[in-house]
């Protein structure tokens, strides 16, 4: 079995690569994160999901606590958690045991009144929390 410690020296993740991840519905912090390229690269999902961690952005009231990646925790508030755009704002949960209390960005279109919206809807939502909607797998 590969380990996260080989993908981190192997996977390069190329601006290719995120907005390929992007298009296929995950977030762009996902699309960064080296623990979604370990699962790809394994045929499996997310390596934090994989492990039985919780992990997700926002609309989990969560701030990507498993994520491993080249953003760091200041960088997280300069770009939409959702397509990478420059953010217009940014989110907190330190109510939520889970969250690390790290700022998320967000931008006019994916702002807090999407959120919410987001929140209480179920369309969409597999793949806004880092995941296809075939329940978690990535086929890379």
């Amino acid at each position: 079995m590969v380990s996260l410690r080989d993908i981190q020296q192997e996977v390069v993740i190329t601006d290719q690569m995120v907005q390929s991840a992007i298009a296929e519905g995950f977030s762009f912090v996902c699309a960064n994160c080296r623990k979604l390229w370990w699962g790809a690269s394994q045929k499996r999902q997310c390596r934090a999901r994989f492990e039985g961690k919780t992990c997700g952005g926002p609309i989990m009231a969560l701030d990507f606590p498993e994520y491993e990646g080249l953003l760091t925790d200041g960088m997280l508030m300069n770009f939409c958690f959702v397509d990478g755009v420059e953010s217009t704002g940014a989110v907190q949960f330190r109510q939520n045991p889970d969250a690390r209390g790290r700022l998320i960005g967000f931008c006019p279109k994916h702002g807090p009144e999407w959120i919410q919206e987001m929140q209480k809807s179920e369309t969409g939502l597999p793949r806004l929390l880092g995941r296809p909607d075939n329940g978690g797998d990535h086929e890379g």
